[in-house]
């Protein structure tokens, strides 16, 4: 699969303008256990490790979860791999750049459930360092397919499964770095460009499905410490250098501490909070 956001949540998407944003963005908050209901249904696309195993890993505790969980390989997915031997969780091969995966995915899953409760989104890049205008068509074009249109395309093919769903909730897990209202004082390029553009379409799709009842959000996850974020923190530094006393470990949170902050906000989502930008501590972020 693609490099996760689940496993990279990487610096662009996981730090916000300046150190007071992260103050507002990281705070603590109070996670409760998920309350026992009948039986709903989570699809989490990119679920190998990072975030997206966290959120597999935590719905899996209630066993009145079925967890759906994706993974472009998940033969060397270890942590998916042990984690399926639960009886409520099953792997399903999706790869988020291979628009013919989507279809055989759908096939899968129907083997599983006709419907789907909770659709989340949690795979995508963040390669490009440069400055905007240093940043190549390519680079450009990656991003956007992973990143924009790769969730779109995929809600597109599993959306009449979450429209049979009792909750109807769409979840694209996006970025601080795509809110165009805070003015960075960091180089984001494509990466903070393509989650504007998902931010904005995740608001279309929210005001297009309301009839339908669904809730439609896209989530910061906060500043993660994952694989990709350490590997990416020395190209990143090369064209943001101030930023080096706010990449301490002392700034993180772990996949499990952001995984239980979104999990809490999706259970709390209700229909007037579609269609807004939310921080996984349940705080609003502006867009």
């Amino acid at each position: 699969m693609v490099p996760l956001i689940s496993n990279s949540h990487t610096i662009f998407r996981l730090i916000t303008a300046a150190h007071t944003i992260h103050t507002v963005y990281n705070t603590s908050i109070e996670y409760k256990e998920p309350q026992k209901m009948a039986k709903q249904v989570f699809f989490i696309a990119g679920a190998s490790r990072g975030i997206g195993l966290s959120l597999a890993t935590l719905l899996s505790k209630n066993p009145e979860n079925v967890v759906i969980a994706t993974a472009r390989n998940p033969a060397s997915a270890s942590g998916l791999q042990e984690l399926s031997k639960a009886d409520n969780v099953h792997v399903v091969t999706l790869d988020l750049n291979n628009e013919k995966t989507y279809e055989t995915a759908k096939a899968d899953v129907l083997k599983i459930s006709d419907s789907i409760d909770v659709f989340i989104v949690n795979a995508g890049i963040s390669n490009a360092h440069a400055k905007v205008l240093d940043t190549t068509k390519e680079e450009f074009l990656s991003h956007f397919t992973t990143n924009t249109l790769g969730p779109f395309f995929l809600l597109q093919t599993f959306l009449g499964l979450v429209k049979k769903g009792t909750l109807k909730k769409v979840i694209f897990v996006s970025s601080a770095a795509g809110s165009v209202s805070v003015e960075p004082s960091y180089v984001s390029s494509a990466y903070g460009i393509s989650k504007a553009a998902l931010n904005y379409g995740a608001r279309q799709i929210a005001r297009d499905l309301s009839e339908e009842n669904f809730i439609v959000v896209p989530v910061h996850p906060g500043l993660v410490g994952t694989d990709l974020l350490f590997n990416a923190t020395e190209p990143f530094l090369k064209s943001n250098p101030h930023f080096k006393d706010f990449l301490g470990p002392e700034n993180y949170l772990t996949p499990d501490q952001s995984a239980k902050g979104l999990v809490a906000l999706i259970e709390k989502l209700k229909k007037e909070d579609s269609g807004k930008f939310w921080n996984y501590d349940g705080t609003e972020v502006p867009w």
